[in-house]
C-alpha cells in the first residue's frame, strides 16, 4: 500500500513539473482610445529580453490573442499610427483572463526619432492564406502599389498597375472580401491593416469567377468623419512610345462613399523585327518582318456604398474598359517549293486592327444577424465585345495569297450570388451558398458573310465550406463546389457536372514558422474562341479553327510549403504538384501544304515545381525580396524537355525623401502539347524624390535587364514546324520620367463593411490573328 502511495506521489510531481516546466501560456485582450472605441490594426510585439518572442494585430473588434506562449516575463509594446506608443511588463504565468489597454492619440506629429516595433515580422498563418502586416514606412507611402512593395510573394510593376505573384499567376485583388474595380488604386495605404495572399480559395470562389488565387487587403474598419483622398499620376518614356496617366478620388463619410478611378495607357509606335521559318512537306518560307504595333487603352471605375444601418448595407460599382490596337508588318524573304526543287523571292505586307470593350455593372446587399451570421446578395451585369479586322498579301514567282479575316464578337453574361456565413463557434464556421451565371456570345464572321456563330451557357453553381481551429496550433478548411453546366454551340448541346472540391491545413511550430497543406481542384472551361469553328489565321500555311465539342478540364494540385519568419528574414521553402486531367490541346494535321491547327480535350498533363520565396529586411532602409523555382511538364508526346525555371527579385529602399525599386521577373519557358514559347525577363528601375506639398518625381529605366529583349516561339506538329524570334527594338534600356500629386485630409478613414463584389467576368477573349 505504501509503494502505490510513493507511486502515486512521484507521478503527481512529476506531471506538476511538466506542468510548471512545459505549459503553455496565452496572451489576450484589447486595445480601445480614451473614448473607449476600440482600434483595429494596433501592434502587440512581445519580448523577452531582445528576443520577439510574438507579435499580433488587432481584429476589426480590437482583440488579440497570443497562444502557446512559453513560461517568461516579457516586455510587451503596443503602438499604432497616429497614437502614442505603450509599453508594460507582462508576467505570463500570471494567466490573467484578458488585458485592456488604452492608447492616447498623437496629438501632433514631432520630427524626433521613434523607435517602434517591426511590424514587418508579424506574419501569421491562416487556412490557405498568409497574413501579412505592413511597416510604418510602407503605410506613409504615397500609393497602395508603392505600400505593397514589402510582401515577399509579389512582384508590383507600377508602372502597369499590376500586382503579380512569385510564379507569375495575377491575383483578384479583394478589398475586405470584395473585388471593387479601381478601388485600390484609390486606397489611402493608412488605411491597410493587413495583407492576405490567398493560395488556396475556397470553393465558393470557384464558381462563374474560377478564381485561384486571391489577393485580399483588409483595410480599418472605423466610425468617423467625413473624408476625401485624391491621387494624380502620369509616366512615360522620354521618347513618348510608353507611357501611363491616371487619377483616382475617394471622398465618403460615416455612412456613404463614393470613389472614382480612370487610366490611360499607349504604345506608341512599338516597333520590333520578327524573323519566321516555316517547314511543311512540300514548302519551307523564311521571312524577316518589321512589325509597329500601336495601342490606346482607357478604363474608368465608379462605386460607393451606403451604410443603411448597423445590420444592413448596400455597395455598388460600374466599369468601363475600351482597348483599341493595331499591328502593321512588312516582310521580305524566300519561299522554296520542294516538290519543284525552286525558290523565289517572297514579299508580305499584313495590317490588323483589334478592338474590345467592357462594361460591368454590379450591385451588393449584406444583412447581419443578431446573432452575427449574415446574408449576402449580388447580381452583376456585362456587356463586352471584341473582333479583328486583318488583310495579308503575299507574292512571289511561285505563288500569291490573299486573305480577308474580320470577326465581330458580343457577349452578354448576368449573375446572381446568394451566400450565407453561418459562425457554429469561436473556432468552427460554415459557408454555403449557391452562383447562377448564364451567357449569350456571338462571332460575326463579317469577312466570309457566315452565318452568325452562336454560344450559350447557364451554369449552376451550389458550394459549403466548413473552417474549424481543432487546436490552438492546428487549423483546417473543407469545401465542396458542384457545378451543373449545360451549353449550346450554335446548335451542339452539352450538359455536366464537376465536382471541385478543397482542403487546406496549416500548423503553426510556433511563433515564427509555420507549415501549409493544400489540395485543391480548379474547373476551367473553355473560351469561345476555342470554339469557334470559324477559321482565324490570316497566314498562308496555317489555319486556325476551333471545336465546338470541347469540354471542361480540371486541374488537381497538392501545394505543401514551410514558413520561417525572424528578426528580419523570411524563408519559405515549397513543393507544388499538379495534375490535368483532359487538357484542352492545341493540335493539328497537315491539309496539302497548309496546318490546320485546333484543340482537343485530350492530354493529361503533370507539372512538378519547387522553390523558394525569400525577404531579407534591410533594417529600417528597406527590403531586398527573392524567389527561385524549377518546374519540369509531363505530357505525353511533347516534342520538347519540359524543363523550366523561374527567378524574381524585387529591392525597395527608402532614405527620408527618396527611394529606388527595383524589380526583375524571369518566367522561362512555357509549353504546351505541340508549342513552346520563351520570353527575356520583365524589368524596371524607379527613382522617386518626394518634394514638398505632395508633390513627387519619378525617373527610371524600364527593361534594364535584357538586352537581347525578345519572344521566342516554336511549334512542332504533324509533319508542320515553325519558329520565330521577335525582337523589341524599342524594349531596352528604356529611360521614363513622371509627377504625382497626393492629397487627403487628416481625418481617420470611414468603416468599410465586409462584402462581395466580384467583377472578373472578361467578355470574349481577342482573336488571334497570326
Amino acid at each position: 500500500m505504501k509503494k502505490n502511495r510513493c507511486k502515486y506521489m512521484l507521478c503527481a510531481f512529476g506531471l506538476l513539473f511538466h506542468t510548471l516546466i512545459y505549459a503553455q501560456y496565452n496572451f489576450s485582450g484589447s486595445v480601445v482610445n480614451p473614448q473607449k472605441e476600440v482600434l483595429p490594426g494596433a501592434t502587440i510585439m512581445l519580448y523577452a529580453a531582445d528576443s520577439l518572442m510574438g507579435g499580433t494585430i488587432t481584429d476589426a473588434k480590437g482583440l488579440f490573442e497570443l497562444k502557446n506562449l512559453p513560461k517568461n516575463e516579457c516586455r510587451c509594446i503596443i503602438s499604432m499610427l497616429g497614437y502614442q506608443m505603450q509599453e508594460h511588463s507582462i508576467d505570463l504565468a500570471q494567466q490573467q483572463q484578458a488585458y485592456s489597454f488604452i492608447l492616447q492619440e498623437d496629438a501632433e506629429e514631432l520630427d524626433v526619432l521613434t523607435v517602434e516595433a517591426d511590424r514587418r515580422d508579424l506574419v501569421k498563418a491562416g487556412t490557405g492564406y498568409t497574413s501579412y502586416a505592413l511597416s510604418s514606412q510602407a503605410l506613409k507611402a504615397k500609393s497602395a502599389y508603392e505600400s505593397l512593395r514589402e510582401i515577399p510573394q509579389l512582384i508590383i510593376d507600377e508602372s502597369n498597375r499590376t500586382i503579380r505573384l512569385s510564379s507569375g499567376e495575377t491575383p483578384v485583388i479583394l478589398i475586405n472580401g470584395v473585388n471593387r474595380p479601381g478601388y485600390f488604386d484609390s486606397l489611402d495605404p493608412e488605411m491597410i491593416e493587413s495583407v492576405d495572399v490567398i493560395e488556396n480559395p475556397s470553393a465558393k470562389y470557384r464558381g462563374e469567377q474560377a478564381v485561384s488565387k486571391i489577393l485580399n487587403i483588409k483595410i480599418k474598419r472605423e466610425k468617423e468623419k467625413s473624408y476625401l483622398n485624391g491621387n494624380l499620376y502620369s509616366r512615360h518614356n522620354v521618347e513618348a512610345v510608353y507611357g501611363i496617366s491616371g487619377l483616382s478620388l475617394g471622398a465618403g463619410n460615416s455612412k456613404y462613399s463614393l470613389y472614382l478611378t480612370a487610366q490611360q495607357f499607349y504604345f506608341h509606335n512599338d516597333d520590333a523585327d520578327l524573323k519566321e521559318h516555316t517547314e511543311t512537306s512540300g514548302i519551307i518560307r523564311d521571312l524577316s518582318q518589321q512589325q509597329r504595333f500601336n495601342t490606346n487603352m482607357i478604363s474608368a471605375n465608379v462605386g460607393g456604398d451606403w451604410v443603411i444601418s448597423d445590420k444592413n448595407y448596400l455597395s455598388w460599382a460600374v466599369s468601363f474598359v475600351t482597348n483599341p490596337n493595331d499591328i502593321n508588318k512588312t516582310s521580305s524573304g524566300t519561299i522554296t517549293d520542294l516538290a519543284a526543287d525552286e525558290s523565289a523571292p517572297l514579299t508580305a505586307w499584313q495590317s490588323t486592327d483589334n478592338h474590345y470593350y467592357m462594361n460591368t455593372y454590379n450591385l451588393y446587399y449584406k444583412h447581419t444577424f443578431p446573432t452575427d451570421n449574415y446574408l449576402e446578395i449580388k447580381g452583376g451585369f456585362g456587356w463586352f465585345g471584341s473582333g479583328a479586322q486583318s488583310d495579308r498579301v503575299e507574292e512571289s514567282a511561285l505563288s500569291s495569297y490573299k486573305s480577308v479575316v474580320d470577326l465581330d464578337n458580343k457577349k452578354k453574361s448576368l449573375n446572381v450570388d446568394i451566400n450565407y456565413d453561418w459562425q457554429l463557434s469561436d473556432k468552427l464556421k460554415m459557408d454555403f451558398g449557391a452562383n447562377t451565371y448564364m451567357q449569350h456570345s456571338s462571332i460575326e464572321d463579317v469577312g466570309n458573310n457566315y452565318p452568325t456563330y452562336h454560344y450559350k451557357d447557364l451554369r449552376e453553381y451550389i458550394f459549403g465550406d466548413l473552417s474549424h481551429s481543432v487546436l490552438p496550433n492546428l487549423s483546417y478548411q473543407l469545401s465542396l463546389g458542384v457545378d451543373f453546366v449545360f451549353t449550346n454551340a450554335d446548335g451542339i448541346h452539352n450538359r455536366y457536372v464537376t465536382f471541385v472540391p478543397g482542403a487546406s491545413v496549416t500548423y503553426n511550430l510556433n511563433q515564427k514558422s509555420f507549415f501549409q497543406l493544400y489540395f485543391s481542384r480548379q474547373r476551367t472551361s473553355p473560351d469561345i474562341s476555342l470554339l469557334n469553328p470559324r477559321n482565324t489565321s490570316a497566314d498562308s500555311l496555317m489555319l486556325i479553327q476551333g471545336n465546338p465539342y470541347l469540354k471542361p478540364y480540371v486541374d488537381n494540385t497538392v501545394n505543401l510549403s514551410y514558413t520561417w519568419n525572424h528578426k528580419g528574414i523570411y524563408l519559405s521553402p515549397f513543393v507544388l504538384y499538379d495534375y490535368s486531367a483532359k487538357q484542352i490541346s492545341d493540335i493539328g494535321y497537315m491539309e496539302g501544304n497548309r496546318y490546320v491547327q485546333t484543340y482537343e480535350n485530350l492530354d493529361n498533363l503533370q507539372q512538378l515545381r519547387t522553390g523558394i520565396n525569400t525577404r531579407f529586411n534591410l533594417s529600417t532602409f528597406g527590403n531586398l525580396n527573392m524567389s527561385v523555382y524549377y518546374q519540369k511538364d509531363f505530357i505525353e508526346g511533347m516534342p520538347f524537355s519540359g524543363n523550366n525555371w523561374g527567378a524574381n527579385a524585387s529591392l525597395n529602399l527608402f532614405y527620408k525623401k527618396v527611394s529606388l525599386y527595383a524589380y526583375l521577373f524571369y518566367g522561362g519557358y512555357r509549353y504546351s502539347k505541340t508549342s513552346k514559347l520563351f520570353s527575356t525577363p520583365e524589368s524596371e528601375m524607379i527613382f522617386t524624390w518626394n518634394l514638398p506639398k505632395n508633390w513627387a518625381l519619378t525617373a527610371g529605366l524600364r527593361y534594364f535587364a535584357a538586352g537581347d529583349n525578345h519572344i521566342e516561339e516554336t511549334i512542332k506538329d504533324a509533319g508542320y514546324y515553325y519558329h520565330s524570334v521577335q525582337k523589341f527594338t524599342d524594349r531596352y534600356l528604356m529611360p521614363m520620367i513622371g509627377i504625382s500629386y497626393t492629397f487627403k485630409n487628416k481625418v481617420q478613414q470611414k468603416r468599410y463593411q465586409q462584402q462581395r463584389l466580384y467583377n472578373s467576368d472578361s467578355g470574349i477573349g481577342s482573336i488571334k490573328v497570326k
